[in-house]
């Protein structure tokens, strides 16, 4: 029985010592891209992207950032970097993207609401209920619309 225990502890050893030097040399990271390029050619590719849930912002700004994945494996489509991108945009409070196999990246967007028009000295501001600045927007179309100005009007 100690015979067996200590050859399997001595092949776990090896193992780990063969993962860590093919690690160390890159051969991990070459593996991982020649698979991504297996999965491209069989059809894992960014051909197509959807996205949803834009109402007031404008939906090509969206596509810009999204269709800086296209023809991608998509393997190697980094969701979480786009979905940060995607939050950093000003009409954005959330994102949702997914992979639809084999070929569509979709997008999911949840719109901040309009609340209120911020007076700046110089120009005026729509703004959400959190104080985010959505847009500039002007005077004529801000008729109606409450508007607040004044330090700390934006908190």
């Amino acid at each position: 029985q100690l015979h067996r225990a200590f050859l399997a502890l001595i092949f776990l050893a090896i193992l780990a010592t063969a993962w860590g030097l093919a690690t160390i040399s890159g051969a991990t990271a070459v593996a991982g891209a020649e698979a991504a390029r297996i999965a491209a050619d069989a059809g894992f590719r960014v051909r197509h992207v959807r996205v949803s849930g834009t109402e007031r912002m404008n939906e090509l700004t969206v596509y810009e950032r999204a269709l800086a994945q296209k023809d991608q494996p998509m393997p190697l489509v980094d969701l979480a970097a786009l979905r940060d991108e995607l939050l950093a945009l000003p009409w954005v409070a959330d994102a949702r993207v997914s992979r639809q196999l084999p070929d569509t990246l979709r997008i999911d967007i949840v719109e901040r609401q309009e609340h209120a028009v911020l007076a700046k000295p110089d120009h005026l501001v729509l703004i959400d209920a959190m104080g985010n600045a959505l847009e500039p927007i002007s005077p004529g179309k801000a008729k109606g619309k409450l508007v607040i100005s004044g330090p700390g009007a934006q908190r």
